[in-house]
């Protein structure tokens, strides 16, 4: 045992950060290859899931690294609910459900620990510099495509810009990660170098979002800049009576911001003020049928609707321990597929009120444990990236269920920030 923990192969091939930084190339490569050849990269995508099962082993029964502290006990018990409340069910004894239960290990063991112990934070950085270069590249290169109109490019004729990608949402949780990694990297170190790319990338992330129409990330976006300049104006203001006018200055910008952002035809598309279904708007809400209401609430939520009262449906018949991961066609059945574009309804279906109780009791442990490790702007940036991405699960795919790089990225942040070794230098 002694000598295979301590081959140098083995060590290399059980790191979790070439685990975290080799599913993040591969899922970029792969909306590269879905987008221009119509092909999906699943024989990468099975070589990772069974690397994710190798390290996990790995470090349970031999390093007994997630045994080690409370956080790694906490997903522990997280996973084994998953693991009793899936095959408690025989229709879920199948071998297509381990990929779902290695995309949950994937995010709470491997991209968490990549970093938990700060050994080697510069890695970390790495992953942040390739997201953005990348995202930037792509985006720049889709508002290029738009505008010269090339003509092979099949998104500038649709009323959402999609770019170089095959989902509207997917190239906009990549313009939100890049905008924010981009900040850490300003804040993180003022160099002229950092300044220029900021001052190249934000507007073309931003401009790129707006376009997408995709309504979450655009609003989260706002909420993070707003979160930011609360924190800022913390940190530099002083004067409790001028910190207090600052507070109230940056909430009249917010309101003003979220109103034209939602109310106005001047905000993002696809809001209040553009809806409208069969010729009526939200003013006519009031005078509508029940019925007509539920058309008109399912279209203005891109079918969510719908989806949350099908689930809830099915929730009530197994609300302790639900139906198991991802078992929408085994365990139960509902027309919309088995996302419902809700974090804890996902969880109730897939966990119940046990898994659903202990999931929040983790990610509140998470959340304020971390934010005690804010104390530079940069660290600041990146909670709230963490905290934007619980806010984007509440109406989006993600988190926990749904395989994304930046979600795994966003679980790295989570472990490099909830540990307290070196709090006050960055490595």
């Amino acid at each position: 045992m002694e000598k295979f923990r301590d081959n140098k192969v083995i060590q290399t091939l059980m790191q979790e950060k070439h685990v975290l930084f080799a599913y993040v190339i591969i899922f970029v490569l792969n909306n590269f290859t879905e987008f221009f050849f119509n092909y999906w990269t699943k024989p990468l995508y099975a070589l990772i899931y069974l690397w994710v099962l190798a390290v996990y082993a790995y470090h349970t029964v031999i390093t007994r690294k997630y045994l080690s502290d409370r956080y790694y006990r906490t997903a522990q018990i997280f996973l084994l609910i998953n693991l009793i409340c899936s095959f408690v069910y025989k229709a879920n004894w199948r071998f297509s459900i381990m990929q779902d239960f290695a995309i949950l290990i994937l995010y709470i063991f491997i991209s968490f620990g990549a970093f938990h112990d700060r050994q080697d934070t510069g890695y970390l950085e790495k992953i942040l510099w390739f997201i953005i270069l990348v995202v930037f590249a792509a985006s720049a290169m889709s508002l290029f495509a738009k505008y010269v109109q090339p003509g092979w490019l099949r998104e500038t004729k649709e009323s959402r810009f999609r770019g170089f990608y095959n989902y509207y949402n997917e190239g906009a949780i990549y313009a939100y990660a890049s905008i924010m990694f981009t900040a850490y990297m300003v804040l993180r170190k003022r160099t002229p170098a950092r300044l220029a790319l900021a001052l190249c990338n934000i507007p073309v992330q931003v401009m790129y979002m707006f376009l997408t129409k995709a309504r979450t990330y655009i609003l989260v976006l706002g909420i993070s800049v707003f979160f930011l300049a609360i924190y800022l104006v913390h940190r530099r203001v002083q004067d409790k009576k001028k910190l207090r006018m600052m507070y109230l200055g940056l909430a009249v910008l917010f309101l003003i911001g979220g109103y034209i952002l939602i109310f106005t035809k001047y905000g993002m598309g696809r809001n209040i003020a553009t809806f409208t279904y069969n010729g009526k708007t939200f003013a006519d809400f009031a005078a509508m049928t029940a019925e007509e209401k539920d058309v008109f609430l399912n279209k203005f939520t891109s079918r969510r609707w719908d989806m949350w009262h099908e689930c809830f449906t099915v929730i009530k018949e197994s609300p302790l321990i639900g139906y198991g991961m991802k078992s929408a066609g085994f365990t139960y059945f509902v027309n919309r597929g088995y996302n419902a574009h809700n974090l804890f309804i996902n969880s109730m279906l897939f966990s119940g009120i046990i898994g659903t109780v202990w999931l929040c009791i983790y990610l509140f442990i998470l959340l304020k444990d971390s934010v005690k490790n804010c104390y530079t702007p940069a660290r600041a940036v990146l909670w709230i990236f963490a905290f934007g991405n619980i806010l984007m699960a509440q109406l989006e795919t993600g988190l926990l269920y749904n395989g994304k790089a930046t979600v795994a990225v966003c679980w790295a942040v989570w472990g490099f920030l909830t540990c307290m070794r070196d709090m006050h230098t960055d490595n």
